[in-house]
């Protein structure tokens, strides 16, 4: 987990990624990241890259928010 959470310190960094972290709530606990691309194929590049996912640990799901009110 200590890999997984280093992976997305640089997404954050360069702004890719809006925001991200855990969440737990009455299912147990997953993670959540808002990024910011210009294509699915980008998400799934990014997400397929984590540790977590890349080991089989984890699976990622892609959901697109169609309108999205961002700082400037």
């Amino acid at each position: 987990m200590a890999r997984h959470a280093e992976y997305w310190v640089e997404p954050v960094e360069q702004a890719d990624v809006v925001v991200c972290g855990p969440v737990v709530d009455l299912t147990g606990s997953w993670g959540l990241a808002v990024i910011h691309a210009d294509s699915e194929d980008a998400v799934r590049a990014l997400a397929e890259a984590d540790p977590a996912v890349s080991s089989g640990m984890a699976t990622f799901e892609i959901g697109t928010m169609l309108v999205a009110i961002i700082p400037d």
